[in-house]
Order: C-alpha cells, then sequence, then structure tokens
C-alpha cells in the first residue's frame, strides 16, 4: 500500500512540475508574447522547445493558415 500511495503521488506530480516551469509564461499578456517570441525565433540549428509552444495553448487550439 505505501508503494501504490508513493506510486500515485510521483505519477500526478510529473505533469505539475512541467506545468511550473512555464507558469511564468501565461502569467500575463506580456509573458506570453515574449514566450512566444522566444520559442518561435532563434538562430539557424537551435533547437526549439516545443513543449513551452505547447503550454502556451489549450488543448483543443488548432493553428490554420489564413
Amino acid at each position: 500500500m505505501k508503494y501504490l500511495i508513493i506510486s500515485l503521488i510521483t505519477l500526478f506530480s510529473i505533469p505539475m512540475l512541467a506545468q511550473d516551469q512555464y507558469a511564468k509564461d501565461v502569467s500575463s499578456l506580456d509573458h506570453i508574447m515574449d514566450a512566444l517570441y522566444g520559442v518561435i525565433s532563434g538562430d539557424k540549428g537551435v533547437e526549439r522547445d516545443w513543449a513551452r509552444f505547447k503550454n502556451l495553448f489549450i488543448e483543443e487550439a488548432r493553428l490554420i493558415p489564413s
């Protein structure tokens, strides 16, 4: 039982840790815009932080060109 409780706590805390990492990014409109430009801009060959980008949108969001 003890290991089950520890496993459940670990399982549910991992997504919360990821959200806390990007909490400041969504705290204001200015921070959202800074985070968006920070992800999509950069030098050639530099890996983008797509987890940070995904965190800026709701799960059902779609990017559709117009």
